[in-house]
């Protein structure tokens, strides 16, 4: 069996997926580099397929207009960040009682 037709049910159920899920239609799906040649094909169901290293090896990616990047690392920080003890307030100068009425007259 060759690569497309092992991957050809997956790629398909991702792309049904994302066109379910997301507000914006796919508009390409990303593989790494040497499994887009091992496809063998420019498109699929209308949508061009692009080699790009930033999709890890044995994946593909879903590209729309809405993707972004990297956002899971952006909100585990953010995430990490919530959870995380929260900061100390800067001290405040401290206040000292004044002198008793008659003590300084």
């Amino acid at each position: 069996m060759d690569f497309l037709s092992e991957n050809i049910r997956k790629i398909q159920a991702g792309v049904q997926h994302h066109n379910r899920t997301c507000a914006l239609p796919a508009t390409a799906i990303l593989m790494y580099p040497t499994e887009h040649v091992r496809l063998g094909v420019g498109k699929l169901w209308g949508l061009p397929i692009h080699a790009d290293e930033r999709v890890r090896l044995g994946r593909f990616r879903i590209d729309c207009e809405g993707s972004a990047w990297r956002v899971e690392d952006e909100l585990e920080l953010y995430t990490q960040q919530l959870t995380a003890a929260p900061p100390k307030p800067p001290r405040a100068p401290v206040e000292r009682p004044l002198a008793p009425r008659g003590v300084l007259d």
